[in-house]
């Protein structure tokens, strides 16, 4: 996995035949589901193993997986490291998420301050902060 791929897990909801799974994605072609586990019964944890079946799939090497919720109530993934290389991989994983823009790191320094500022909230896992900050 390198710095700039984004995993995204999301819940596929339960059909008449097949359960309630999570699908990990990378890129368009790479993607793996699994049953949607009994245990933990943390959600953000549940897709963490999903983000982790696809590494082991890939057969990929990480450090540590960083998470962010997204509004449709999934997950991104990117590698952590250095905190201007989670900084890049975030801006390539939000750039490359549904319904979602952010301008290049060429912006100005409140802007820059903001998103840091997230990823640090991010990071420590306290998601209702990180995304109230505008």
């Amino acid at each position: 996995m390198n710095a700039r791929t984004a995993i995204f897990t999301k819940v596929i909801p339960a059909t008449g035949k097949r359960p309630t799974r999570i699908k990990a994605t990378a890129g368009s072609t790479l993607s793996v589901t699994i049953s949607y586990p009994m245990e933990p019964n943390d959600q953000q944890d549940c897709h963490r193993i999903a983000a982790q079946a696809l590494l082991d799939k890939m057969q990929w090497k990480v450090g540590g997986l960083i998470p962010g919720a997204l509004p449709d109530g999934g997950y991104v993934w990117i590698q952590g490291g250095e905190i201007s290389e989670v900084l890049d991989a975030a801006v390539a994983a939000l750039n490359t998420a549904p319904r979602f823009k952010v301008p290049s790191k060429a912006c100005d320094s409140y802007d820059i301050a903001a998103k840091l500022e997230r990823i640090r909230y991010v990071i420590a896992g306290d998601y209702k902060t990180a995304y109230s900050i505008h």
